[in-house]
């Protein structure tokens, strides 16, 4: 039963773009949606016991609940990510090897691949007027799945393995990320060389590579030459990221503290900058309106502090240290860990479920603590609740951004207001009310609905522009 684990990362894989990335919010649900009947199909059958470190992280929810349930509640996205993965990863843990969910990963990724090198080749019911995967979520998203991704495809035997390394292997090509590129080249000795076949597998690797570059080659929908350009350009994105490392080493106290909760770091970011700039103004050039870190243990000590590096570190550490030297699971956790310096990894839902399944996979031991999966199954449960009465705000919200964008915000700002009264941490929401009174002239209303969304959101940037959130 625990290659139901696998069936649910595939189906967040599949859905997540394909399903365009508009939908992030019905997506976390699915995941966490599937983990929670995972948990409690094992729980029914007898298995409750759990890693200490997995049961503690559990309760800890439940302590923010209790007493700070309006924070924990504000990003609840973020939470229900992090519970979600942290089941599934309990759920694959000790399973029997092939009982894991590696094969059916494996397809999932060659499926999105195909549909990334359909969308590279031009398909008009694909392409549309943006860069590849302009429908398939973003791309740097997109390359960081495919190459965590694609180390399982040496568990699939014969033509079938083959042809997902190639698939997969080519979609990383196009996704036209640098960052999922190092990622694939860091991780292949971790597992391509010991996989069977390895003399297939490499053809198979460089076919794939081929045809990525044969695709953009043909079409320039990928951008290729551009995007390799950029990585010496001296104000390109390789010099943002050594300027975002130099920002998290000013003042690591920002982030190696108590934490500020999921998804903290959006909200300390412009101040945090700022500071960093008055002292540095030959940077400003880089200035960002980031909602992420782009350095996945900065992002995690500002939302869960210095405990939660500790944490996550100590189990990630556990399980590089224990088990094969090389093999699959391995390489998909070293392959999450090197993309986190220098991309928010660990903030796309696809590829920390990913990395979870793999600590999960490599674990040593067996569960201790009795009924210490129930703090984690509770904590996923008022997860769920608070997601879905952000989800009807959302909703709410959607409506509301339809009429004003139609011509008609006097039936909007309704909508807006019950999407705000439906769930008053929902930043999107008094953003869309702002927007609906500027729009009907009522510059008292924006007045007093911009800073309820810059509470939040203070990094967005139809914010900025209506006069709040710096």
């Amino acid at each position: 039963m625990a290659s139901v684990v696998g069936w649910i990362l595939a189906a967040v894989v599949l859905s997540w773009w394909p399903l365009t990335d508009r939908l992030d919010l019905p997506k976390q649900l699915l995941l966490a949606s599937g983990a929670s009947v995972a948990l409690l199909v094992a729980v029914i059958r007898g298995r409750h016991r759990a890693d200490p470190v997995l049961a503690g992280l559990g309760g800890l929810f439940l302590l923010g609940v209790i007493v700070l349930p309006g924070e924990v509640g504000a990003r609840i996205e973020g939470s229900l990510g992090w519970l979600a993965a942290l089941g599934l990863g309990w759920r694959v843990h000790r399973a029997p090897e092939g009982a894991r969910g590696e094969r059916v990963l494996a397809i999932s990724g060659a499926v999105v691949g195909a549909l990334a090198l359909l969308q590279a080749a031009g398909l008009p019911w694909l392409a549309g007027t943006r860069p590849v995967s302009g429908t398939l979520g973003g791309p740097g998203h997109l390359g960081w799945t495919l190459a965590a991704l694609l180390p399982l495809s040496a568990t699939v035997p014969g033509r079938a393995g083959l042809s997902s390394a190639a698939l997969i292997a080519a979609g990383v090509v196009v996704s036209g990320s640098r960052t999922a590129w190092v990622m694939v080249a860091l991780a292949l000795p971790l597992w391509a060389a010991t996989a069977p076949g390895r003399g297939r597998l490499r053809a198979a690797l460089l076919l794939g590579l081929l045809l990525g570059v044969g695709i953009d080659a043909a079409t320039g929908r990928a951008g290729l030459p551009g995007r390799i350009a950029d990585v010496v350009d001296a104000d390109g994105t390789a010099r943002g990221r050594t300027y975002l490392w130099r920002l998290a080493l000013h003042r690591p106290g920002l982030w190696l503290g108590a934490g500020a909760g999921p998804e903290a770091f959006q909200r300390r970011f412009p101040a945090w900058q700022g500071g960093f700039l008055e002292e540095h103004p030959e940077l400003e050039r880089f200035r960002s309106d980031l909602r992420h870190a782009h350095i996945d243990v900065v992002e995690l000590g500002t939302d869960f502090g210095l405990i939660g590096i500790v944490l996550v570190g100590f189990a990630s550490l556990r399980a590089v240290a224990v088990g094969p030297a090389r093999d699959p699971a391995l390489a998909v956790l070293v392959s999450v860990a090197v993309g986190g310096l220098a991309s928010p990894v660990l903030a796309s839902a696809p590829t920390l479920g990913l990395a979870a399944w793999a600590v999960g996979v490599r674990a040593p031991g067996r569960p201790t603590v009795a009924l210490g999966v129930l703090p984690l199954l509770a904590a996923l449960w008022i997860g769920q609740g608070l997601a879905a009465r952000r989800l009807a705000s959302e909703l709410a919200r959607s409506e509301a951004t339809w009429a004003r964008i139609t011509g008609h915000p006097d039936v909007g700002s309704p909508r807006a207001e019950q999407a705000a009264r439906l769930d008053p941490r929902n930043p999107r929401a008094w953003i869309e009310l702002a927007l609906c009174c500027r729009a009907l002239a009522d510059e008292g209303c924006v007045q007093q609905a911009l800073p309820r969304a810059a509470r939040d959101l203070p990094t967005d940037g139809v914010i900025g522009a209506m006069g709040a959130g710096r």
